[in-house]
């Protein structure tokens, strides 16, 4: 009786031992070692990217990825389908590797610092199962850099005609009628306001490409504040001084950047789809 056990337990071990060699998949190994962003998709809460990660030998991981900020949030990303698809996961079905829909399975992408605008160092890595049955277990690195997502103010430009030069009278203000900056600029009429602006004294009216000093005069006038001025994040006004700059430049959006030395301020009129708005106001 004692054989007969001994015989049984010896005999299912090995029974037991080999079908496992088939019936776990040795997952192919894939490396990557650069990355490009093709474009996103933005919503209320948001961004969709579409990331092509670039393969060594030419099998490339192609991702569509959900984040919560305009940049690639480190995170470990699993797979959702696209109407289910939230911060945290990447689409199913249409990310793909090789050409191969990716199923599901967990990446994990990691970065060196958070200095997004400047250039990110990230490693990504995990293991996907696609729907040819295939198992990949990916590694690799690449680098980004993102453009800051920053909603732009709305601009107020009221346009004075004095002959060859127009007195444009911006404000800049979000939703809610919150002023950010004020920007009092001469320009030759009919141009565009793109350019770079050299900071007179408040009464000055000819001098194409000056802009307005701030002042303040309430101590004597209450609310007799004016001229080129913004707000710093504590909500106080800093006066722009006469012989500074305010340089104005036109984006590829139709929004424009005020640009007072490292302080910056987007704005766009309410009108961008004009081929030329700031000469239409």
């Amino acid at each position: 009786m004692g054989a007969a056990v001994l015989f049984c337990l010896a005999s299912c071990e090995k029974s037991g031992l080999d079908p496992l060699e088939g019936i776990f998949q040795k997952p192919e190994l894939q490396s990557f070692s650069s990355a490009a962003v093709n474009g996103f998709e933005k919503s209320a809460t948001s961004r969709t990217f579409d990331l092509t990660v670039k393969g060594d030998g030419g099998k490339d991981l192609h991702l569509y990825l959900v984040s919560g900020q305009y940049y690639i949030q480190p995170n470990a990303y699993s797979a959702a389908s696209a109407a289910n698809a939230g911060k945290g996961n990447y689409i199913s079905g249409q990310s793909t590797l090789g050409g191969t829909a990716i199923e599901t399975g967990t990446l994990t992408i990691e970065a060196d610092s958070d200095s997004w605008t400047e250039g990110v160092n990230y490693s990504i890595s995990g293991t996907v199962w696609l729907s040819d049955g295939g198992i990949v277990k990916v590694s690799g690195t690449f680098s980004l850099s993102f453009e800051e997502d920053i909603d732009p103010y709305l601009i107020s430009d009221i346009v004075t005609d004095m002959g060859e030069v127009s007195n444009h009278a911006i404000t800049l203000y979000d939703a809610n009628y919150n002023v950010a900056a004020g920007f009092v600029l001469n320009r030759t009429s009919g141009e565009d306001i793109e350019g770079t602006y050299t900071v007179a004294d408040y009464y000055s009216t000819t001098a194409d490409l000056s802009a307005w000093a701030g002042y303040d005069y309430s101590a004597w006038y209450p609310g007799a504040i004016g001229g080129s001025l913004y707000y710093d994040t504590d909500g106080k006004v800093v006066l722009i001084n006469t012989g500074e700059t305010i340089t104005v430049t036109r984006n590829a959006d139709l929004s424009y950047t005020f640009a007072v030395g490292a302080n910056k301020f987007y704005g766009k009129y309410p009108d961008a789809s004009a081929s030329n708005p700031a000469a239409q106001h």
